[in-house]
Protein backbone atom coordinates (compact mmCIF):
# COMPACT_ATOMS: atom_id res chain seq x y z
CA UNK A 1 0.00 0.00 0.00
CA UNK A 2 2.80 2.43 0.81
CA UNK A 3 4.36 1.89 -2.66
CA UNK A 4 0.99 2.55 -4.26
CA UNK A 5 0.51 5.76 -2.26
CA UNK A 6 4.04 6.88 -3.13
CA UNK A 7 3.41 6.24 -6.83
CA UNK A 8 0.13 8.18 -6.65
CA UNK A 9 1.88 11.09 -4.92
CA UNK A 10 4.54 11.12 -7.66
CA UNK A 11 1.90 11.16 -10.41
CA UNK A 12 0.06 13.97 -8.62
CA UNK A 13 3.22 16.06 -8.26
CA UNK A 14 4.18 15.46 -11.90
CA UNK A 15 0.72 16.47 -13.10
CA UNK A 16 0.71 19.63 -10.95
CA UNK A 17 4.13 20.63 -12.31
CA UNK A 18 2.97 19.96 -15.86
CA UNK A 19 -0.13 22.10 -15.26
CA UNK A 20 2.07 24.96 -14.07
CA UNK A 21 4.27 24.64 -17.18
CA UNK A 22 1.22 24.67 -19.46
CA UNK A 23 0.03 27.85 -17.76
CA UNK A 24 3.39 29.57 -17.99
CA UNK A 25 3.87 28.70 -21.66
CA UNK A 26 0.30 29.54 -22.63
CA UNK A 27 -0.11 32.81 -20.77
CA UNK A 28 1.74 34.68 -23.54
CA UNK A 29 -1.27 34.13 -25.81
CA UNK A 30 -3.55 36.12 -23.49
CA UNK A 31 -3.44 39.88 -24.06
CA UNK A 32 -4.61 42.72 -21.84
CA UNK A 33 -8.19 43.65 -22.64
CA UNK A 34 -8.84 40.47 -24.62
CA UNK A 35 -12.00 38.43 -24.61
CA UNK A 36 -11.12 34.75 -24.36
CA UNK A 37 -13.55 31.98 -25.28
CA UNK A 38 -13.25 28.57 -23.66
CA UNK A 39 -15.25 25.39 -24.16
CA UNK A 40 -15.87 22.61 -21.62
CA UNK A 41 -13.83 22.36 -18.43
CA UNK A 42 -10.10 21.83 -18.24
CA UNK A 43 -9.45 23.39 -14.88
CA UNK A 44 -8.80 22.53 -11.27
CA UNK A 45 -11.96 20.49 -10.88
CA UNK A 46 -11.16 18.25 -13.84
CA UNK A 47 -7.41 17.80 -13.46
CA UNK A 48 -4.57 18.55 -11.01
CA UNK A 49 -3.15 21.94 -10.08
CA UNK A 50 -4.58 24.74 -12.21
CA UNK A 51 -5.70 22.33 -14.93
CA UNK A 52 -4.73 22.61 -18.57
CA UNK A 53 -6.72 25.18 -20.57
CA UNK A 54 -7.66 27.12 -17.45
CA UNK A 55 -4.04 27.02 -16.26
CA UNK A 56 -3.29 29.39 -19.13
CA UNK A 57 -5.90 31.83 -17.83
CA UNK A 58 -4.95 31.50 -14.17
CA UNK A 59 -1.26 32.09 -15.00
CA UNK A 60 -2.01 35.14 -17.16
CA UNK A 61 -4.22 36.62 -14.44
CA UNK A 62 -1.59 36.04 -11.73
CA UNK A 63 0.96 37.85 -13.93
CA UNK A 64 -1.24 40.94 -14.18
CA UNK A 65 -2.88 40.42 -17.57
CA UNK A 66 -6.50 41.58 -17.40
CA UNK A 67 -9.08 40.04 -19.70
CA UNK A 68 -12.55 38.55 -19.63
CA UNK A 69 -13.69 35.04 -20.43
CA UNK A 70 -16.73 33.74 -22.27
CA UNK A 71 -17.37 30.21 -21.03
CA UNK A 72 -19.56 28.06 -23.28
CA UNK A 73 -22.26 26.30 -21.29
CA UNK A 74 -21.06 22.99 -22.80
CA UNK A 75 -24.10 20.80 -23.18
CA UNK A 76 -25.31 18.22 -22.36
CA UNK A 77 -23.51 18.08 -18.99
CA UNK A 78 -23.02 21.84 -18.61
CA UNK A 79 -19.33 21.66 -17.65
CA UNK A 80 -18.75 25.27 -18.70
CA UNK A 81 -21.72 26.51 -16.72
CA UNK A 82 -21.21 24.33 -13.66
CA UNK A 83 -17.42 24.13 -13.45
CA UNK A 84 -15.52 26.60 -15.65
CA UNK A 85 -17.59 29.64 -14.72
CA UNK A 86 -17.35 28.71 -11.04
CA UNK A 87 -13.57 28.24 -11.10
CA UNK A 88 -12.90 31.47 -12.98
CA UNK A 89 -15.25 33.59 -10.89
CA UNK A 90 -13.75 32.25 -7.65
CA UNK A 91 -10.32 33.28 -8.96
CA UNK A 92 -11.64 36.80 -9.58
CA UNK A 93 -11.47 36.47 -13.37
CA UNK A 94 -14.43 38.14 -15.11
CA UNK A 95 -16.47 35.41 -16.77
CA UNK A 96 -19.77 35.34 -18.62
CA UNK A 97 -21.71 32.25 -19.55
CA UNK A 98 -22.21 31.85 -23.28
CA UNK A 99 -24.87 29.80 -25.02
CA UNK A 100 -23.31 26.94 -26.99
CA UNK A 101 -23.18 27.88 -30.64
CA UNK A 102 -22.81 31.63 -30.06
CA UNK A 103 -19.00 31.66 -30.27
CA UNK A 104 -18.62 31.63 -34.06
CA UNK A 105 -20.90 34.65 -34.45
CA UNK A 106 -18.98 36.56 -31.80
CA UNK A 107 -15.72 35.74 -33.59
CA UNK A 108 -17.20 36.98 -36.88
CA UNK A 109 -17.96 40.33 -35.21
CA UNK A 110 -14.44 40.60 -33.77
CA UNK A 111 -15.61 40.18 -30.18
CA UNK A 112 -13.29 37.25 -29.37
CA UNK A 113 -9.50 37.56 -29.53
CA UNK A 114 -8.49 34.07 -28.36
CA UNK A 115 -9.97 30.59 -27.98
CA UNK A 116 -8.40 28.24 -25.41
CA UNK A 117 -9.51 24.63 -25.01
CA UNK A 118 -8.17 21.44 -23.48
CA UNK A 119 -8.04 18.08 -25.21
CA UNK A 120 -9.16 14.58 -24.42
CA UNK A 121 -6.65 13.00 -26.82
CA UNK A 122 -3.90 14.20 -29.16
CA UNK A 123 -2.66 12.18 -32.12
CA UNK A 124 0.99 12.07 -33.18
CA UNK A 125 0.21 14.36 -36.14
CA UNK A 126 -1.25 17.03 -33.83
CA UNK A 127 -4.92 16.31 -34.45
CA UNK A 128 -6.88 16.40 -31.23
CA UNK A 129 -10.21 15.25 -29.85
CA UNK A 130 -12.19 17.34 -27.40
CA UNK A 131 -15.77 17.86 -26.29
CA UNK A 132 -18.47 18.08 -28.95
CA UNK A 133 -18.78 21.69 -30.03
CA UNK A 134 -15.04 22.30 -30.24
CA UNK A 135 -14.84 21.67 -33.99
CA UNK A 136 -17.11 24.56 -35.06
CA UNK A 137 -15.13 26.87 -32.76
CA UNK A 138 -11.89 25.79 -34.43
CA UNK A 139 -13.37 26.36 -37.90
CA UNK A 140 -14.70 29.79 -36.95
CA UNK A 141 -11.40 30.77 -35.35
CA UNK A 142 -9.55 29.83 -38.53
CA UNK A 143 -12.06 31.67 -40.72
CA UNK A 144 -11.83 34.87 -38.66
CA UNK A 145 -8.13 34.89 -37.79
CA UNK A 146 -8.64 34.22 -34.08
CA UNK A 147 -5.81 32.29 -32.40
CA UNK A 148 -6.98 28.83 -31.29
CA UNK A 149 -4.89 27.28 -28.51
CA UNK A 150 -5.10 23.68 -27.33
CA UNK A 151 -3.58 23.43 -23.86
CA UNK A 152 -2.93 19.81 -22.95
CA UNK A 153 -0.26 17.56 -21.48
CA UNK A 154 1.85 15.07 -23.41
CA UNK A 155 0.16 12.25 -21.55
Amino acid sequence: LSRLLAAAATVHADEAAMSARIGEHGRAFVRDGATVLTHCNAGRLATVGDGTALAVLFAAWRHGTRFRVLADETRPLWQGARLTALELSRAGIPVELLVDGAGPGLMARGEVQLVVVGADRIARNGDFANKVGTYPLALAAEAHGVPFVVAAPRT
